[in-house]
């Protein structure tokens, strides 16, 4: 995975790439999805900009349906479906998720950094993802996120929930249902 993040030029990856230093995140994408890569999976990214990472993800998952979200109008992508609107706009999301049978696989979080966006996004998405909620690039909002996630699962604890672990790394979390 990571020589498809260097070849398509996302940060994913281990390498610096149009003078961004790669954040190795692929080496945790390889470990977690690989038992995925050849199923028929649904996966949502949220923040598609030149659309670098779906190219890495359609490559990687080839029978796997790719769906993304952007605030930019102008984002265009020749890989999967993209919708644009803003992660924050629960109204809109709801749309996303009602024409996918409210049903993704994976959800990739790589849209705003900032708490509030992740945080609305994360409790809009949650019920509708079935494998894993991936949020990237947590060092933006500091602990904020992480805080957050360990409140939650300190409340929970005991308690049925969809959410059987959340695995924190520097600067990303994968929560596993």
């Amino acid at each position: 995975m990571d020589n498809l993040a260097f070849k398509y030029k996302t940060d994913k990856g281990t390498r610096s790439v149009n003078g961004t230093s790669g954040k190795g995140y692929t080496l945790l994408y390889e470990k977690y999805f690989k038992d995925f890569r050849y199923a028929p999976i649904r996966i949502l990214e949220i923040g598609v900009k030149s659309g670098a990472s779906l190219r890495m993800w359609s490559e990687y998952f080839p029978n796997a349906e790719i769906i993304g979200i952007d605030i930019n109008p102008a984002t265009k992508c020749e890989v999967g479906t993209i919708y644009i609107g803003d992660q924050t706009d629960t109204d809109f999301l709801k749309k996303v998720i009602d024409g996918y049978e409210g049903y993704f696989d994976i959800i990739i979080d790589d849209g705003g950094h900032k708490f509030e966006q992740i945080r609305t996004s994360f409790e809009a998405l949650i019920d509708s993802v079935g494998i894993c909620y991936v949020v990237e690039d947590l060092h933006v909002s500091g602990k904020k996120f992480f805080n957050y996630l360990s409140d939650m699962f300190a409340l929970i604890q005991g308690k049925k929930t969809k959410i059987k672990s959340v695995h924190f790394y520097k600067s990303i979390a994968f929560i596993w249902m």
